[in-house]
C-alpha cells in the first residue's frame, strides 16, 4: 500500500456538507432504493402538487362560487408548476437543514481528520474515531469536496484545505485505491 499520508483541520461549510451527503447517499443506493427514490420522486413532484392543485381550486370554488372562468386556459398547469416548483424547494431546504445541523453539532463543526493507508481518522475536542478502508463504503469527489462515507456518517473533506486541485485529485484516487483494496 501506499505510504500517502494526509491530515488536516476541517470547518466544514454547510454546502460542503450538503454535497458531501448527496455524493455518498448517491453511492450507497442500491437497485432496489433507487427505485424507491425515482418513485417517491415522482409522488413529491407530481402527486403532492396535483392534490394541493385540487386542494386550492376547491377551495377557490367554495370562496368565489361556481364561477369556472378563473379554471379557463394555462390556469391549472400554472398552478401545478408552482405548487410543484414549491415541493421540490421544500424538500432541497430540508436536505439543507440537515446538512446545517450537521455543521453545526459539536462532531460536525470542527474536526481534524487523517487519511492514511489504515483509513479515516477523525478527531475533535471530545472524541476520537478510526474506520479502516474495509468498514468504507463510499469514496467519492464532487466539485467542492471529497465524501467518505462509512455506514450512515458522512465525513465530508473540501477540496480547498489541500494544496491544489492536483492534490485532492491524486488524494481521492489513493483513498479509492485504498477502499477497493480492503474490500
Amino acid at each position: 500500500m501506499s505510504d500517502a499520508r494526509w491530515q488536516f483541520d476541517v470547518s466544514p461549510t454547510t454546502a460542503e456538507a450538503y454535497e458531501a451527503m448527496v455524493i455518498v447517499g448517491r453511492g450507497l443506493l442500491t437497485r432496489r432504493t433507487k427505485t424507491l427514490v425515482f418513485v417517491h420522486s415522482i409522488f413529491n413532484g407530481l402527486l403532492a402538487p396535483l392534490g394541493a392543485v385540487l386542494v386550492f381550486w376547491s377551495f377557490v370554488v367554495m370562496v368565489v362560487g361556481n364561477d369556472n372562468s378563473a379554471l379557463r386556459g394555462a390556469t391549472l398547469p400554472i398552478t401545478l408548476l408552482i405548487f410543484g416548483g414549491i415541493g421540490i424547494w421544500l424538500t432541497r431546504k430540508a436536505h439543507l437543514v440537515m446538512a446545517e445541523a450537521s455543521v453545526k453539532s459539536h462532531f460536525g463543526r470542527q474536526y481534524h481528520v487523517s487519511l492514511d493507508c489504515s483509513g479515516i481518522t477523525v478527531t475533535t475536542d471530545n472524541s476520537r474515531w478510526h474506520s479502516g478502508w474495509h468498514d468504507v463504503s463510499v469514496v467519492r469527489g464532487g466539485k467542492q469536496v471529497l465524501a467518505v462515507g462509512i455506514s450512515s456518517k458522512t465525513i465530508a473533506v473540501p477540496r480547498r484545505v489541500f494544496l491544489g486541485p492536483d492534490d485532492a485529485t491524486d488524494a481521492l484516487g489513493v483513498m479509492q485505491a485504498w477502499q477497493e483494496g480492503a474490500q
